[in-house]
């Protein structure tokens, strides 16, 4: 679940697919994480994904 601030709405996402890591040049550490995510409803409202405004759990 992706949850936005507490003056913000939450939204429920779901990952739609695999998950792909990039690791940094020299694979001691992950550089990047790319995933695709789906809203459980068809809502048109977009979600905040920045990184002050979300919170995955």
């Amino acid at each position: 679940m992706v949850t936005g601030s507490m003056e913000d709405t939450s939204a429920m996402l779901f990952l739609r697919g695999g998950v792909v890591a990039e690791a940094n040049s020299s694979r001691t550490a992950v550089k990047s994480i790319k995933l695709n995510l789906s809203r459980a409803t068809q809502s048109k409202e977009s979600v905040d994904l920045s990184a002050a405004g979300t919170v995955v759990t």
